[in-house]
């Protein structure tokens, strides 16, 4: 793994929180 691979997963997996997160609050509250 290089510096560019993480970097590169890390703006996947923020990318992914910032819609997933509210959803799942959404969600949570809910329940």
């Amino acid at each position: 793994m290089t510096t560019a691979n993480l970097i590169e997963i890390f703006c996947i997996l923020d990318e992914f929180c910032k819609y997933f997160t509210p959803e799942l609050k959404k969600h949570l509250v809910d329940v």
